[in-house]
Order: structure tokens, then C-alpha cells, then sequence
């Protein structure tokens, strides 16, 4: 794990409070896991959510110092809802916990206002380390994204696509949403959001826009 930024406030004066948190993820026993790892004396799991309305409401109602949130709630796609959440609570700070450990995740949540990106695979020590970072006003990314996070950009995995990544490529030129792409290649919604994660990072293009006109230019529609 790597913090990028920490504060100087001391870890006995962070200790002498304790920390507010609740925990988004559409995964039940998941997220009664992380409470039992955290929720203890530096630690206070106020809330758990599996939805995005539900998270809504739990931020607005208990403005937690820390809100855990998975990056996909009941198949929908919240790094654009952070803004959302942060207007309500301007004090919470959002730490990312999720399985997707493609730097432009990273990139793409903390943009949206998170400060924290940790992948579920992570030890719970260091998930305790990135609540403390961000608790202290620091920002924290796990190991397996912070290499490739300050790279610039279209420089990893500047490969030939897949034909996976094609076919993803030609429907989103052609206006089809991510839930839509993912009945017509019969993958998973998470399986068609990592594969867009990597056509952004391959072709060094962000916007749907852009990889539409990207599939003209190149005659890649189906």
C-alpha cells in the first residue's frame, strides 16, 4: 500500500475520537465482514447500505467521517454519484473498496472526489491503514493501482484490442448503454465496465465521444 498525501495530525489525537463510518456495498455478508474488522474502539460502523438510494440516506442522515463505498451497488456505476454524496456530507471523506484494480478506476473515482482507493483483496491491517490516512485528511491508494495512477496516460498497455474490446468498442459507438452491451455479449456489467476502463487506457480516450469517433475513423463499427 502507498499513501500519497498525509496530514501532520498526530495518531494519538486521531485516537482520541473515534471514527465514524458506514459501509456501501450491495454484498450482505461482505459488508458485515468489514464491520467486523473495523467496528471497535477507533472505529464506529454506524450505517450499512446495498444500494445507492440507501447510501444516499445514510450519508445524508449520519454525515460520517469516512464512507466505504464499492464501486457498483445493485448494478449501478456510482463513481458519478460521489459529487452527490459529498454535497450532502462535504465532511465525509469516500474511501473505494472494490474488486476492480485498473488504475483508471482510480483515476476516475478519486476525479470524482474520492480519497481513498483500496482493492478487496487487501489485507484488513491495510484497510485499517487507509481509513487512518484518510481520517488524518490524507489520500490513499493500494499498491496495485499507485504505479500505474501517476503514469501519463496512454502509456500502459499500448497494445493491438482485444476482439473483446472491439466488439465493446463498435456497440458504444452505436449508442448502446453498458447494461445493453452486456446482454448482447452475454458477459457481466462489471465484465463491460473493466473492458471500457482498459479501451480508455489503451487508446488514451475518456469520453464516449471520443471512442465513437475513434470506431468511424478506424472502421470498427459492427
Amino acid at each position: 500500500m502507498s499513501v500519497l498525501t498525509t496530514s501532520t495530525t498526530s495518531a494519538s489525537v486521531i485516537g482520541t475520537q473515534c471514527c465514524d463510518i458506514v459501509i456501501a456495498d450491495d454484498h450482505r455478508l461482505f459488508r458485515q465482514g468489514v464491520r467486523l474488522l473495523l467496528d471497535d474502539s477507533e472505529f464506529n460502523v454506524v450505517a450499512e447500505s446495498g444500494n445507492y438510494p440507501e447510501t444516499l440516506n445514510c450519508v445524508r442522515v449520519h454525515r460520517p467521517d469516512i464512507l466505504i463505498l464499492d464501486l457498483n451497488l445493485r448494478e449501478e456505476w456510482v463513481i458519478p454519484k460521489i459529487p452527490q454524496l459529498l454535497a450532502e456530507s462535504p465532511r465525509t471523506k469516500v474511501l473505494v473498496l472494490t474488486m476492480h484494480n485498473d488504475p483508471a478506476y482510480a483515476h476516475e473515482a478519486l476525479g470524482a472526489g474520492a480519497k481513498g482507493y483500496v482493492c478487496k483483496e487487501a489485507t484488513s491491517e491495510e484497510l485499517a491503514s487507509a481509513t487512518r490516512a484518510l481520517r488524518a485528511g490524507g489520500i490513499y491508494l493500494d499498491a496495485t493501482v499507485s504505479a500505474g495512477f501517476s503514469a501519463p496516460a496512454g502509456t500502459q498497455d499500448q497494445g493491438r484490442l482485444t476482439p473483446r474490446e472491439r466488439e465493446v468498442l463498435a456497440d458504444i459507438a452505436a449508442g448502446y448503454t453498458n447494461q445493453e452491451i452486456a446482454r448482447r455479449l452475454y458477459v457481466s456489467l462489471r465484465t463491460v465496465e473493466s473492458l471500457r476502463a482498459s479501451l480508455r487506457r489503451k487508446l488514451d480516450l475518456h469520453t464516449r465521444a471520443e471512442l465513437s469517433e475513434y470506431a468511424r475513423n478506424h472502421h470498427l463499427l459492427n
